[in-house]
């Protein structure tokens, strides 16, 4: 059942579906409610980079730029990050809402954390330090 699932998201991204591009899949976090319909987050493990990057960089999107994007999309992808870097991701979203500076915050295709600033300047940043170097009081 899950396969054809997933076979479906190839499907709806235009990639070609080949089976032996996934190491393993399976269901996880809670079961919630859609538009009627009961569902629950997939993860992928892919066996080789160029696979993963293939289906990630295909995928639907719902933002460009940091703009949202017109039109349904049927399903999301996004990356797997670890719980430290998580929250260090969502910290920055906080911050990054009262400054004026800061265009979007975003975690590119290599799981690294990045801050867009209006000028279109890209920082990186790993560490807690760090982003309180970027952003120094969240309201400049």
């Amino acid at each position: 059942m899950l396969g054809n699932e997933i076979e479906k998201c190839y499907k709806h991204s235009n990639i070609t579906y080949d089976k032996n591009e996934i190491d393993r899949y399976h269901r996880i976090g809670p079961v919630y409610e859609h538009d009627g319909k009961k569902m629950q987050s997939v993860i992928i493990k892919f066996k080789s980079w160029e696979a993963r990057q293939k289906f990630y960089k295909g995928r639907p999107r719902r933002f460009v730029r940091g703009k949202k994007k017109p039109g349904a999309v049927k399903y999301t992808v996004s990356l797997d990050l670890t719980r430290r870097r998580y929250l260090l991701f969502q910290k920055a979203k906080e911050r990054s809402k009262s400054n004026n500076n800061v265009n979007f915050v975003f975690v590119n295709d290599n799981c690294a954390l990045a801050i867009r600033f209006n000028d279109d300047k890209i920082q990186y940043f790993n560490t807690e330090s760090e982003l309180m170097r970027l952003l120094p009081n969240g309201s400049e």
